[in-house]
């Protein structure tokens, strides 16, 4: 048994248990979809797992789903396969979150009309979000921007209007809601990786955009995609950017939230207390290394000593 824990988009941990067992005979049309995911001639992140789920032959159904799951838990790399702590998408792989996460919306639909209903919603959504990056990805060319300002610019924008739908999604609810929030960890988890490899080849050959060369904004659409990258990248911008810290190359508040999303993703707590968690649908802090020496920790860096919490917000929900 493999036993999993992933941190989903909405802050709150999902766990998904697979038993490894050889799949059973899939017969007809269930076997067929099945195999075609599994052999790639399908996308996972377009699959329909409600065919699957809702077919006629029930048994067939089920025994596909389980061939799936298994699918999915081989996609895992080896060394998170015991890991205890949460992992994210950008470390179990894009694959495995469409697959394992489009087995939970299907598993979990009270039925196939609900299921239905919920997938032209999330449908409804991603043609939203294209419309909307295409148009402001356009509108760049019109603002003078050139050059790595311009890459980085687009790559910040891709970040934040893919993030922007989060809001209807938390104001979804029931099966609803789950369904868009898995469905939209899928989808971001393409962009970040995406947008990750872009801002690798940016850094390789300008290295790290420095507020005096390329201004601030640029620096800051730097920073907003290394804090949704993956760990390895995170960990190499950390390395790159304290050196930067004492020349004011790098905002204070940057580093501090990258180091800090780095702490959570090693050991669980954060040194700097720029990080919030879902608890019983209210942000609040993550943990804290030493709270006690938290308010000498920001202002070391030139942070402001006072933390503004969004825990302390009525409106602060997740």
């Amino acid at each position: 048994m493999v036993r999993l824990t992933l941190h989903a988009m909405t802050g709150c941990a999902l766990t998904f248990i697979w038993i490894v067992s050889a799949a059973a005979a899939i017969e007809g049309d269930v076997r067929e979809r099945t195999e075609a995911l599994l052999s790639g001639k399908l996308d996972p992140q377009t699959f329909d797992y409600g065919a699957i789920r809702f077919a006629e032959d029930q048994s067939a159904a089920w025994e596909a789903l389980g061939a799936l799951d298994n699918h999915a838990q081989s996609l895992v790399p080896e060394k998170y396969k015991r890991s205890s702590r949460r992992l994210g998408l950008d470390e179990l792989g894009c694959e495995f979150g469409a697959i394992s996460l489009g087995l939970i919306n299907a598993k979990l639909a009270p039925d196939a009309n609900a299921y239905s209903a919920a997938a032209e919603r999330a449908r409804d959504l991603l043609d939203q979000t294209r419309r909307l990056e295409r148009a402001d990805i356009e509108a760049l060319d019109s603002n003078g921007l050139k050059g790595i300002e311009k890459k980085l610019r687009i790559l910040a924008l891709r970040d934040e209007i893919w993030r922007t739908p989060m809001s209807q999604i938390l104001s979804a609810q029931g099966y609803e809601k789950q369904f868009l929030a898995n469905a939209w960890s899928v989808q971001l988890c393409a962009i970040d990786k995406q947008n990750a490899h872009e801002l690798r080849e940016i850094i390789k050959l300008n290295g790290w955009p420095l507020i005096s060369t390329h201004g601030a904004q640029a620096a800051h659409d730097a920073w907003l995609v290394a804090q949704h990258s993956d760990l390895e990248l995170q960990e190499a911008v950390l390395r790159t950017i304290k050196p930067l810290l004492a020349i004011k190359e790098v905002a204070p508040r940057h580093y501090a939230y990258l180091a800090d999303r780095v702490a959570l993703k090693k050991t669980g707590k954060q040194r700097f207390g720029t990080q919030m968690e879902c608890a019983q649908g209210r942000l609040v802090l993550a943990p804290l290394e030493t709270p006690s020496l938290l308010a000498q920790r920001r202002r070391e860096i030139g942070l402001s000593s006072a933390l503004h919490e969004k825990s302390m917000d009525e409106e602060a929900q997740c």
